[in-house]
């Protein structure tokens, strides 16, 4: 004689089985917002760091025309830090700015021309 399930076995299996599923699509979910949360934070957090360092290079820029022994320096712009460099070789100035925010660095390099006095941009690139 064939063993019989107890009445509504298959009902309590069919309901087991669709929590599991359930349970891991919310898990599939909420791993993939969460992956996109820190995507979306990290990108924020270079661009606060390029913003910061395209701050630093235009204010570099302003305190160079005024004073050509300018070296450089620090600025604290809310949460990011930024770090300007001055150098000189010839009439070309280079100036180099970092700026940084949660671990997120930025660096661009701002290259001036002297020749005529008015410290002409040369030109402008991210260093890798």
């Amino acid at each position: 004689m064939p063993h019989k399930h107890p009445r509504g076995y298959s009902a309590l299996t069919f309901v087991i089985v669709m929590t599991t599923v359930i349970i891991g699509i919310g898990i599939v979910v909420s791993t993939s917002l969460r992956s996109s949360t820190t995507q979306a934070l990290r990108l924020a957090d270079r661009n606060a760091a390029a913003s910061a360092s395209f701050s630093c290079l235009d204010e570099a820029h302003l305190r160079l025309t005024r004073d050509r022994s300018y070296e450089g320096g620090q600025l604290n712009l809310g949460s990011t830090l930024c770090t300007m460099t001055v150098s000189q070789q010839g009439a070309v100035y280079t100036i180099i700015a970092t700026g940084s925010q949660n671990g997120a660095i930025r660096t661009y390099l701002l290259e001036l021309d002297d020749e005529t006095g008015t410290l002409s941009p040369l030109r402008q690139y991210e260093q890798p």
